[in-house]
């Protein structure tokens, strides 16, 4: 029924589709379950429930009537960042602190990113 009335709207600028309810429940996965594993496995479910929150944004975001859908892999998402956690070892937290890190995984959320429709 949702997507019937989204359908029948005519959206020409950016609007987000998402509800307080849908977000909400997703930030209390994060901090009450994916939160706490990540510590106890040494922060490799950080990347998962990263992975979860900015899914719902992109597919909740509509850009010109036309709807964005994030089509990204966890076990790439996943490799990515062990590499991305160890160039911030590697270079004593310069690669996170100068930027690098923010951008490398930026970029790599936008080369996933396309419309749906």
């Amino acid at each position: 029924m949702r997507e019937a009335f989204e359908e029948n709207r005519n959206i020409t600028g950016s609007e987000f589709v998402g509800t307080p309810m849908g977000y909400f429940g997703r930030t209390m996965l994060l901090a009450f379950i994916l939160f706490p594993l990540g510590i106890i496995t040494f922060g490799l479910t950080f990347a998962y429930g990263s992975l979860i929150l900015h899914r719902y944004i992109v597919n909740n975001t509509i850009i010109g009537g036309r709807r964005l859908k994030l089509e990204a892999n966890f076990v790439e998402l996943w490799l990515k960042s062990i590499v991305w956690m160890l160039l911030i070892i590697v270079t004593f937290g310069l690669y996170a602190f100068l930027g690098f890190y923010f951008v490398a995984r930026q970029k790599w959320f936008t080369k996933h990113k396309s419309f749906a429709n």
